[in-house]
């Protein structure tokens, strides 16, 4: 898982009254009044921008983020841990958490204020799936609710064996569908599955999500592959499951 403003018609008049009240009459010189220019006043000052406020706001929801997401203890069985994921931190446009899915831009991406990612590895060898969580706090619940529309519409609308240009590299899909799962703890979900290739190696991976929108926050649990064992399907719902508990607590 970016216009000039107008103007309100209730403002325009009351300028416009405004301006007039200034037209004032002069002498008469031939049966009809004169008036003198509207007098001129230096526009207002732009307002400040409180940094304290801003940083502020930006730590509640670093907070927000981390408390959804899946911790230590959530993972220990097995050798398995968690490891921050290079830059899962940032919300810049080099960083998206939605775009690039079958070549779209997801416009909610735009509207990120924090996110953290992180990924669930092994003790011993690398394994050949890669196991990851995202949780990502939204300016509003609007934008939240948009990012996932955008997503589902995305894989709707996904143009299938041709490549597409997923943020500067051509990817072929060769299929993409997502559902709704009623079992998961949050509502507002979308489960998908796509699968998708380089030419021209035609090596192809899996690609099994699970998105859960309660409020502003989104949470993804992502399990890439070239073909997911059900042992890594389940262990990705039991996170999906894990994550959402936490964010149905939210305050919506």
């Amino acid at each position: 898982m970016m216009r000039a403003p107008l103007v309100a018609p209730s403002l325009l008049l009351v300028a416009l009254l405004a301006g007039c009240a200034e037209l004032l009459p002069s002498q008469d010189t031939a049966g009809l009044p004169e008036y003198g220019a509207p007098a001129t006043s230096s526009p207002p000052s732009p307002k400040a921008v409180d940094a304290a406020r801003v940083d502020a706001a930006s730590a509640e929801a670093d907070t927000l983020v981390r408390s959804v997401a899946p911790r230590d203890g959530d993972v220990r069985s097995g050798g398995r841990r968690l490891e921050p994921e290079d830059d899962g931190d940032a919300v810049d446009a080099d960083h998206a958490t939605l775009s690039g899915v079958c070549g779209a831009t997801v416009r909610a991406d735009a509207h990120r204020v924090a996110r953290h990612r992180v990924q669930v590895v092994g003790a011993g060898e690398r394994s050949p799936d890669h196991l990851g969580v995202e949780v990502v706090a939204y300016e509003s619940e609007t934008w939240a609710r948009r990012a996932l529309q955008e997503w589902r519409d995305a894989i709707r609308t996904c143009e299938l064996g041709k490549d597409l240009d997923v943020r500067g590299v051509p990817v072929r899909y060769y299929s993409a569908a997502q559902r709704r799962d009623t079992r998961l703890p949050v509502g507002d979900n979308s489960v998908t599955t796509s699968v998708t290739g380089g030419e021209p190696t035609g090596a192809k991976a899996t690609a099994y999500r699970i998105l859960q929108r309660r409020g502003s926050v989104l949470t993804i649990v992502e399990l890439t592959s070239r073909k997911p064992s059900a042992a890594a399907k389940a262990e990705a719902q039991r996170l999906a499951r894990l994550v959402g508990r936490r964010q149905a607590k939210l305050r919506a």
